[in-house]
């Protein structure tokens, strides 16, 4: 050793392994914390978007004063809000209304008269209105079309056709009643518009299915068989119809927002559909009681967030638990 020189410090071996443990030892705990913390919070996102998209569906619903629907797919963890847009509509202001795409309606034998809004159309079992093709929809796009008729009285001995495109069409029957042809087939419903009063007819085309509305009311399902877009032929209205036609329109139904599950998480129960109506509550012809979307996280299964939605379209997140259940003894079984 040389005079004067400071003897180094250093570590042993035993301490390094030392330091070694308790920073993998950290390590483990701090890893396994973080894990668990980001479960809960995937699970609480997952939620919170969850509420949101449903909350948006019943924004859509004020805001556009047309109904809106959640379509909540269990098996694919995702959720679709469809809403309505109107892209085109013949007021029927004047002879020659101009109205959805910039084309005119070709009225025939019609009279301008006092309407639901405004002014109408009045027919006297003759013409009718063409308002031509809408090139804007395919096969597979879904749409709605919808009136409001003033019948005056019951078909003279002819039936009238409320709306007809190609070889499908709405129709008045001899005695008032309402159906609808497909390609031949009759499907008739269980309603009559009201002499000299106003009804609101709605049809909407969902994919391979027609839904048939009166006065908001459902009165009946057609089913298509197959596609068809409203490109075929010219969209017929009130031909040989004796009474008033007024505000003819036209929506698009599209995807308003769409949200899909983290992995690992589900929907433990959910219903297939929720319906909001034209003021953002739930549809009372669908949902006559709240509804509870229940997640499900299969890593912590013991807290199951809920989406509660109530009738007048409130929407909230609360928390189930569930305890495991209690082991009971036989002593316990013996003495009960």
């Amino acid at each position: 050793m040389i005079l004067g020189q400071k003897k180094k410090k250093g570590f042993t071996l035993l301490e390094l392994l030392v330091v070694c443990t308790i920073i993998s030892m950290l390590l483990g705990i701090s890893s396994a914390f973080l894990t668990q913390y980001n479960k809960r919070l995937s699970l609480s996102s997952a939620s919170k978007q969850t509420s949101l998209t449903i909350r948006e569906a019943k924004n859509f619903a004020l805001e556009a004063r047309a109904p809106s629907l959640v379509e909540i797919d269990k098996s694919n963890g995702t959720i679709l809000v469809q809403g309505e847009k109107i892209v085109g509509y013949w007021h029927l202001e004047d002879l020659t209304s101009t109205g959805a795409f910039g084309l005119d309606a070709q009225i025939e034998k019609g009279k301008l008269v006092s309407g639901k809004i405004g002014q109408a159309i009045e027919f006297s079992g003759q013409g009718g209105i063409n308002c031509g093709p809408c090139s804007r929809f395919g096969y597979y796009d879904k749409f709605v079309l919808s009136l409001w008729i003033f019948p005056y009285t019951a078909t003279l001995g002819v039936e009238s056709t409320l709306w007809k495109m190609g070889e499908y069409s709405l129709h008045l029957s001899l005695d008032n009643t309402l159906y609808f042809m497909k390609k031949g087939s009759k499907n008739k419903f269980d309603f009559f518009p009201p002499l000299y009063s106003w009804t609101h007819l709605r049809v909407e085309k969902r994919d391979k299915l027609l839904f048939v509305y009166a006065n908001q009311q459902f009165i009946g399902t057609v089913f298509l068989g197959e596609p068809f877009a409203l490109t075929q032929e010219p969209l017929i209205w009130a031909e040989k119809f004796y009474g008033k036609v007024d505000e003819i329109s036209l929506s698009a139904i599209y995807v308003v927002e769409e949200y899909s599950l983290p992995e690992r998480i589900s929907f433990k129960e959910a219903p297939a559909k929720i319906e909001f109506n034209y003021e953002g509550n739930l549809n009372p012809r669908k949902h006559l009681v709240p509804l509870s979307i229940v997640l499900f996280d299969e890593s912590s299964p013991e807290k199951c967030p809920v989406i509660e939605v109530s009738l007048i379209g409130s929407v909230r997140i609360t928390e189930q638990v569930h305890k495991p259940k209690e082991e009971v003894s036989d002593n316990d079984q013996e003495t009960k």
